[in-house]
């Protein structure tokens, strides 16, 4: 009688592990971390080339679900800001859009053809000794040539 009840006990424990170790490892929607870095990977942030990036703040503004081909999508509007430092110069970087993820296994994916940008203030990223001589007043430099380094600073931050 008391093998039975042990049996019983263990096979208990077995069941109640694998539900619980099913439940906890698929979230049914995008977490606001999963939509973070999406929208991190999207507007071009997660790039260790560009410096130490940092989300300042990071807001869902509207949620939904669509069905795209057999894909359930799950949209975000989002509003991101960032500090972007590169080479002891920081500068601020600003974004709003939707993002559009679904589920690829046990993991989010982005689907990019899906996703739109709708406003980005997202300045040229600049060494601290090219962001001061463009900045400095009353310097001979013509406005014309200030606007081909920062013209380069963006192509250079594109690749």
């Amino acid at each position: 009688m008391s093998y039975v009840k042990t049996f019983n006990c263990f096979l208990f424990a077995v069941f109640a592990a694998a539900f619980l170790a099913g439940c906890g490892s698929s979230s049914p929607t995008p977490s606001t971390d999963d939509v973070a870095k999406a929208v991190t990977s999207y507007v071009g942030m997660a790039r260790a080339d560009i410096g130490d990036v940092k989300l300042d703040e990071f807001k869902i503004l509207k949620d939904y679900t669509k069905k795209v081909a057999d894909d359930d999508v799950f949209y975000r509007e989002f509003e991101a800001h960032y500090t972007v430092t590169y080479q002891n110069n920081p500068s601020k970087h600003s974004f709003t859009g939707t993002i559009a993820m679904h589920k690829q296994g046990r993991d989010w994916s982005m689907r990019k053809d899906l996703c739109i940008l709708t406003w980005a203030d997202s300045p040229p990223i600049l060494d601290a000794a090219t962001q001061a001589a463009l900045d400095k007043p009353n310097d001979p430099q013509s406005e014309e040539s200030k606007q081909k380094v920062r013209k380069q600073a963006r192509q250079t931050n594109q690749q």
